[in-house]
């Protein structure tokens, strides 16, 4: 049986859609619902749809937006708290190049047509498929990946991969004398145990 493709329905799509014109329209920062606006510390404006998947690869409580810069470019990221360190995953999936493209001189708000057309033209469908289908949580890497590898794979990519000294898992972190041992392991430990006692469970150094 071929397995089936996970996906958010047309109608979801739809509303996601209306959504995000209505308070771009609205240029409504307060009460969001998708929509909410995000200015970094160098000036470089860029927007961003906070979308409703919360689940990635059967990890939970998951962050997953769609950022659109300034100039137009389309990023999926990715982010979760996770075992004492915050993972994220981002990918550029669109490449705006029309003549209109925004330049760090231009000002263009949310609520400009030159957005709204971008928002309107997405194949959301397609984006939330390859979110829902493509994007892997690798636990010999610990992080999100848009690829599936064995550990061999890994191996031929370069990775430094051993079980690690606790739980018998495969992983690549280590400590300062490369001995492994996985970041649930080591969180763990640093919970269990007086903050000067976090050390490698081999060589006893400092983690």
């Amino acid at each position: 049986m071929a397995t089936q493709s996970k996906t958010l329905s047309k109608e979801f799509i739809t509303s996601f859609i209306q959504s995000t014109i209505y308070k771009m329209s609205e240029n409504d920062m307060g009460d969001i619902n998708y929509w909410t606006y995000l200015s970094s510390n160098t000036g470089n404006e860029h927007y961003e749809i906070i979308t409703p998947i919360k689940k990635i690869d059967g990890i939970t409580d998951c962050s997953v937006n769609i950022e659109i810069s300034k100039g137009g470019d389309l990023y999926i990221t990715v982010s979760k708290y996770y075992a004492g360190n915050m993972l994220e995953f981002q990918k550029l999936i669109y490449q705006y190049t029309g003549e209109d493209r925004a330049f760090d001189d231009d000002y263009m708000g949310p609520n400009t047509d030159f957005y709204k057309a971008i928002i309107t033209n997405i194949e959301w469908e397609d984006i939330f498929s390859y979110i829902l289908n493509n994007i892997k949580f690798n636990k010999t890497l610990c992080k999100f990946v848009d690829y599936t590898a064995t550990d061999e794979d890994l191996q031929l990519m370069g990775y430094d991969i051993s079980e690690c000294s606790v739980c018998y898992e495969s992983t690549i972190s280590i400590c300062q004398n490369s001995h492994h041992t996985c970041i649930e392991c080591k969180a763990k430990i640093k919970k269990q145990v007086a903050h000067d006692n976090y050390r490698c469970p081999i060589c006893r150094v400092k983690f």
